[in-house]
């Protein structure tokens, strides 16, 4: 869970002051006016848009509702006053015929200042409002006027009228109940207040009885505060506070009142099935507040035993009860009556009666602690935390260790062992070390093929949190934390208190469906311990001892300091919890430790800087910058952090991202250590975690997916920090001191035998640690294949260990030739000299020689075809002085490829793959492997939908082309096997995964002329369907290749690669021209991207391309951009078919794009038309002109759209007919043009005939007909040319007239209404009318024949 950047509480501060100006602004002149005589007016209705515009400004506030308190005075008094003129004088009731939704100014008042009372709390704006005593007339009226509109008060019921008049607005209601609840405390008795008691007798109270010497506006207030106080909305908290107020006022004290409204309370808490909750949610809410207000007096005393005893009966589990006890906010209202019960017993403190209540609420707070519903156990935590401060010391421990005994329900302790690879012998040979057994037994799988060789070092203490009631463990952790809040527990009990806390900071549990149920529970440890640093001093703090536990402190040294011990549990909080308020929450918690114990923590400054509140709110950004940053202040959280990654927190997280990112810093946080740590030995650092990592795969669970994920990626990342610090210089430094013993061996050898052969020599680990750590690792990565080849069948979401495994693969390729360059010193060598200078010098000639040839680094994923040629040649020859690697490890590493690549996931073809290629040449003189893999990838079907050969296939393209047809025997070339797919296959998923794969490999960047066909195939690539258009697939993932070819041809002499050049300049790059301009976005955006991409290479040809950087691609710009750039690169008097092309996508984005599309680009295309050069006057007297020979954009355009309409494209044809209409209809074609439309027309007379029920080719011709009819029209005589041509669009465009669908008839109709204004009023859908279309083709015909005359 992260949380986003652009934080919603730094937004606010940042625009808070804007927020405020606006409100301050708009809130006066919303409510009040001007008028006609210069005086200030209340307005009778306000617009409800300024007002919603309004609430949500105060809304945004409720964050920090605390940037309002500078400005509550002004804005609260305004509301009031304007409430308090609407009440003594409401305005002229506005229009109803008004168009505009409007809100009477006194529900608007009440609306913002509820709206108040819900950001800043009631408590807060009440205290701006008037106080003055000549108010309560006013409100209590007004409050009665509202009330009056409802049904008998014991329903409970509200009636909404249809009317917006008669509309009953809730927030007014409560506003008035709240503001009047603030004027009843008015200093005086309420006797001496004259009031009016007429309107109060429409309301009476069922089995209610004042005293007879009630004050009129008791008899007023309490009716209408008990009819408000059984309502089902917020009016009920204002009635309560008012009533809860009345009653306890002094007079009405003296007078009975409050006894007579706590007796009548308690006579209404019975069970009655006819009695609506709210009833008795009502009831219950009064009686609580008065309870609340009367603690500190004795103004209750006397009614508590009563109360008590009416709760325990509503408390009790019979059926009567049952619907009460149902009811979440019932029982949360009867904890706060016990917990203020409790509150007022301890005034009496020699009672005993009191005592034994005090015991009953206390066990009844002790057994709710646990409850279902979330606000109970909250309100119970509150409530034993005010009481337990009450308690004696004795009793106070009591109720501790009971709430503490709760933790201890199921918890279970679960011993695991931590294995160690045996310690072996610093001075035994490492020769045969690899084929020593890794294998630990697992009581998970049956392990019969190998013995252990793994010591158990100790036991380790973990707890199973996975059978505790996690609500429980909230409630418990909720009370501990209220209870340290209110420093209820003694500093000398402090220990079990702090030790429940830490454990709870690190509880967690999975629902069935793999949800996180214990986020609050961390939450509620989290405030305990920020409330823990802010209660108690340092020193009562650094006297608490706390117990060592295996879950609890990771270290091998606990810290002597408390508060040590709790800064490094929040940091482990702070960074790795899963959740950004637990975060956020344990940041803030650290800081308040830090802050207010100074110079205790270690290095506290700079951890509290390092751990920001805002730096750890993203997940990721908290283990990978912020986790990496406080480990390398001390080695003390560097252990506590790398203690937690290795949990639930890091590498056995069920998030698969959390667990790549955990496994990468891990390997850095190790490596880091031991480079700290000095000397490389068997015993350090780097041996120790990687024993217990392997130890841990080894002993995981089929179905323990997520840790063996986890585990085995963190394994790689150390692998590839130990490659990366693995330089050619420190290999031979490593060389040379080997080579010292190498000398010794010798010397001694032919000292004491005079033999004519070299001895083995034997490397021990204490002559090379190095390689002991290299073949360590080796060994490992067996052990974890041999399992993986056992189980993998029964593995749980296999596609993450394929993942791991995978990556292990890769750096066990690299590790493989750091073996096999040592293992060229141990082997075995014939000589013919005695002199052991000679020998020595030949040794190590030999040894450097493939140091130097064998780049330990080097793999396929880098396409460089000499060095993956050299590399090849290195390896063999390793295999020539060393026999190749271990034949246990290449034939383990040969079945799990095998298991691997026959995967049908595609997301890990990549990985799969590169490790493929690599041990494939690893394989060395032995190409059985290639062939085998060669077989299944192009041999077997691949035009299906599976994906079975989709990891073949891509492994084949890792490698370079000379190794490929090296080892395939002379067979059919690689280039030929390619094309001869991609002419076989249909399916776009597979065109797409094969010009992914060529853009990736040796092939095309060494042979581009063998697949330049292929790539052209794939831009041009419009296959379509159900899908829609799936080509535009293949066309972008071509249009990347293009990309890739350029960058790596450009960059080189063009003298070497001339053929190279041609393809690109004039058969790719166009296309991509091309593409940039067609109909669909995500096409045109990726050939910009490619474009633009092009021109940042060093070729001066392609550097046009860069006008189009920042360009939208739907705009007119770019398609005027597109348009230069064609010309300008490609001169259409030059490269005219290139042209015919580019305007063939064109087209397509001119008719069927978007709206903005189509309009930008036709828009783009009349400009670029109209930059054409004008005929000359020495042209007008001639009678034709070769459009071929007649040089301007027009004619390029017009001859471009000629060539896309002779293509006979179903796709395109009808575009490039619908933007001919257009343009011919603008008129942006010169006559000289035109006359060469008689060649269109016989074209689309051709296409007729052939389709002639396509309705969009039949509908487009007839728009080309209708531009034509036009274009004749005004001409000089000399031109006979257009005159036919107008006449054989009349004779085609009056045919459709007639055509056998209406829908047909109807727009050719149309079509000659909109040129020529003829067959007004004429139905053609009915039937047909050759006579009425007769008609009008002589009247056109004539009309020609007239204007001539």
């Amino acid at each position: 869970m992260d949380i986003t950047d652009v934080e919603p509480d730094v937004k606010l501060q940042h625009d808070a002051t804007e927020l405020i100006s606006e409100l301050n602004a708009s809130l006066h002149p919303m409510l009040w006016k001007t008028n006609v005589s210069g005086k200030k007016v209340l307005r009778a209705s306000v617009r409800d848009r300024d007002l919603s515009k309004l609430l949500n400004i105060i809304d945004t506030f409720q964050e920090l509702p605390q940037l309002l308190d500078p400005h509550l005075q002004k804005f609260i008094s305004l509301l009031a006053d304007s409430l308090l003129t609407y009440l003594q004088s409401p305005p002229a009731t506005f229009s109803k015929n008004n168009a505009l939704p409007l809100v009477p100014t006194c529900i608007a008042a009440c609306r913002l200042l509820y709206r108040f009372c819900k950001v800043r709390g009631e408590k807060v704006i009440v205290k701006f409002m008037s106080t003055e005593v000549r108010h309560i007339e006013i409100v209590l009226s007004a409050l009665e006027e509202r009330a009056s509109k409802r049904k008998e008060i014991n329903t409970g019921d509200e009636i909404w009228q249809a009317n917006n008049e008669n509309v009953l607005c809730w927030e007014e209601t409560y506003v008035l109940l709240l503001w009047l609840s603030q004027l009843i405390l008015a200093p005086f008795d309420l006797v001496s207040i004259s009031s009016d008691t007429s309107s109060s007798s429409y309301f009476k109270v069922k089995d209610l009885t004042l005293p007879s010497d009630s004050p009129k506006i008791a008899i007023r207030i309490v009716p209408l505060a008990i009819h408000c106080l059984f309502l089902p909305s917020k009016e009920k908290d204002a009635a309560k506070c008012l009533l809860a107020r009345f009653s306890l006022r002094k007079d009405m004290q003296s007078n009975g009142t409050t006894t007579s409204l706590i007796k009548w309370s308690l006579s209404q808490l019975r069970p009655d099935p006819q009695i609506v909750t709210h009833h008795y949610l009502g009831l219950l809410s009064f009686i609580s507040a008065i309870l609340s207000l009367s603690i500190g007096t004795s103004d209750m005393e006397r009614h508590i035993f009563a109360i008590f005893e009416k709760v325990q009966q509503l408390s009790s589990s019979d059926n009567q009860s049952k619907a009460l006890n149902g009811n979440a906010v019932a029982r949360k209202l009867i904890i706060k009556i016990l917990r203020s019960i409790a509150l007022i017993s301890f005034q009496r403190p020699k009672d005993r009666l009191c005592f034994q209540m005090i015991e009953n609420i206390i066990g009844y707070m002790l057994e709710v602690v646990s409850d279902l519903a979330t606000p109970i156990r909250l309100a119970a935590s509150k409530a034993l935390s005010v009481i337990t401060l009450k308690l004696p010391e004795e009793m106070c421990d009591e109720v501790i260790n009971s709430i503490l005994s709760e933790l201890k329900e199921n918890l279970l302790w679960v011993e695991m062992g931590r294995f160690c690879r045996p310690n072996y012998s610093e001075e035994d040979s490492m020769r045969e070390y690899l084929k020593l057994s890794a294998n630990i037994p697992n009581e998970g799988l049956t392990t019969d093929y190998a013995k252990t060789n793994w010591v158990e070092i100790e036991k380790v203490r973990s707890l199973d949190l996975s059978r505790v009631n996690a609500l429980a463990w909230h409630g418990v952790m909720m009370t501990l934390s209220y209870l340290v809040y209110k420093r209820s527990i003694k500093s000398s009990n402090l220990s079990s208190a702090i030790s429940a806390l830490r454990l709870g900071l690190l509880f967690e549990q999975r629902s069935i469906s793999g949800n996180s149920v214990g986020t609050f529970v961390r939450d509620a440890a989290c405030f305990g311990i920020w409330s823990l640093a802010r209660r108690y001093t340092t020193e009562e703090l650094q006297k608490v001892v706390i117990k060592r536990e295996n879950e609890f402190s990771p270290l091998s040294v606990v810290p002597k300091s408390t508060l040590q011990i709790l800064a490094l549990d929040l940091l482990i909080s702070a960074t790795l919890d899963p959740a950004g308020n637990i975060r956020r929450g344990a940041s803030a918690a650290l800081q308040e430790l830090i802050g207010r114990h100074p110079n205790i923590i270690e290095k506290g400054i700079e951890l509290v800087q390092i751990v920001d509140y805002h730096a750890i709110a993203l997940r990721i950004r908290a283990i990978e910058v912020v986790a990496l940053e406080a480990s390398s202040l001390s080695d003390q959280y560097e252990t506590a952090i790398v203690e937690k990654l290795l949990s639930w927190l890091g590498i056995r997280n069920p998030d698969k991202f959390v667990r790549r990112v955990v496994a990468k810093v891990l390997g850095q946080l190790i490596w880091a250590k031991q480079c700290r740590t000095g000397q490389l030995h068997n015993e350090s650092l780097i041996f120790q975690s990687i024993d217990r990592i392997v130890s841990e795969i080894l002993l995981l669970k089929p179905r323990q997916a997520d840790e063996r994920h986890g585990l085995i990626l963190t394994l790689n990342e150390i692998i590839k920090n130990i490659l990366a610090h693995t330089s050619k210089e420190s290999l031979e430094k490593e060389l040379d001191s080997v080579q010292l013993v190498f000398k010794g061996s010798i010397e001694t050898a032919l000292c004491e035998r005079k033999c004519q052969e070299l001895p083995y020599i034997e490397i021990t680990p204490k002559q090379s640690p190095f390689l002991f750590l290299i073949r360590t690792l080796l060994r490992d990565i067996i052990s974890i294949l041999t399992q993986f080849n056992l189980y993998q069948a029964s593995y749980r979401a296999l596609k993450l260990t394929f993942e791991a495994v995978g990556q292990l693969l890769i750096s066990a390729f690299q590790l493989a030739k750091i073996d096999l360059i040592f293992r060229e010193l141990e082997n075995k060598r014939s000589i013919t000299q005695t002199n052991h200078t000679i020998i020595n010098d030949h040794a190590q000639k030999l040894s450097s020689h493939l140091l130097q040839v064998l780049d330990i680094h080097y793999s396929l994923s880098i396409i460089q075809q000499t060095r993956a040629e050299n590399h090849y040649n290195a390896i063999l020859t390793a295999y020539r002085l060393t026999n190749g690697p271990s034949k246990t490890f290449m034939k383990l590493a040969k079945d799990t490829l095998d298991h691997l690549l026959e995967s049908s996931d595609r997301d890990l073809s990549n990985i799969i793959s590169i490790a493929a290629a690599d041990y494939g040449l690893l394989c060395g003189p032995n190409n059985r492997w290639f062939l085998e893999w060669n077989t299944k990838a192009f041999k077997g079907d691949i035009t299906g939908q599976n994906d079975q050969c989709t990891a073949f296939i891509y492994t084949m393209f890792r490698f370079p082309i000379s190794l490929y047809d090296l080892w395939n025997n002379a067979s059919e070339s690689f280039a030929c096997t390619i094309n001869r797919i991609w002419s076989k296959i249909r399916n776009c998923d597979i065109r797409v995964m094969i010009i992914r794969y060529l853009s990736i490999s040796f092939a095309i960047r060494e042979f581009l002329l063998d697949y330049s066909n292929l790539i052209e195939a794939g831009l041009d690539d419009y296959t379509t369907t159900y899908q829609g258009d799936v080509g535009s697939l293949v066309r972008i993932e071509s249009i990347k290749t293009v990309a890739i070819i350029c960058e790596h041809y450009l960059v080189q002499d063009y003298s070497n690669i001339q053929k190279e050049m041609t393809v690109i300049f004039e058969k790719l790059v166009p296309r991509l021209l091309r593409l940039a301009a067609e109909r669909l976005d995500r096409v045109r955006t990726e050939a910009k991207k490619s474009l633009v991409f092009i021109s940042s290479l060093r070729c001066k040809s392609f550097q046009i391309f860069s006008r189009l950087t920042s360009l939208s691609v739907s705009s007119k710009t770019y398609y005027q951009c597109l348009l230069e750039i064609q010309c300008e690169q490609y001169p259409p008097h030059i490269y005219q078919y290139l042209f015919n092309r580019y305007m063939s996508g064109y087209v397509t984005s001119a008719d069927g794009g978007s709206e903005d599309v189509i309009s930008a680009s036709r828009s783009a295309l009349v400009d670029f038309i109209s930059g054409s050069s004008k005929i000359s006057s020495d042209l007008m007297d001639q009678s034709f002109i070769d459009i071929n020979n007649y040089n301007s954009k027009d004619s390029y355009i017009f001859s471009a759209l000629l060539q896309v309409i002779s293509l006979k494209s179903q796709r395109i044809y009808v575009s490039a007919l619908e933007i001919l209409a257009f343009l011919i209809s603008l008129g942006t074609f010169d006559r000289q043009i035109l006359l060469n439309g008689i060649c269109i027309l016989d074209k689309v007379d051709k296409i007729l005939a052939k389709s002639a029920d396509n309705i969009k080719q039949i509908e487009a011709s007839i728009k080309v007909f209708g531009a034509f009819l036009m274009a004749g029209t005004n001409c000089h005589p000399i031109y006979d040319t257009l005159i036919l041509i107008r006449k054989r669009a009349i004779c085609s465009l009056t045919q459709f007239l007639i055509h056998q669908y209406p829908k047909i008839r109807n727009i050719a109709a149309d079509e000659i209404f909109f040129r020529t204004g003829c067959g007004k009023g004429i139905d053609w859908t009915s039937e047909i009318r050759i006579s009425e279309m007769k008609l009008i083709r002589q009247s056109l015909s004539d009309a020609k024949a007239i204007e001539y005359k």
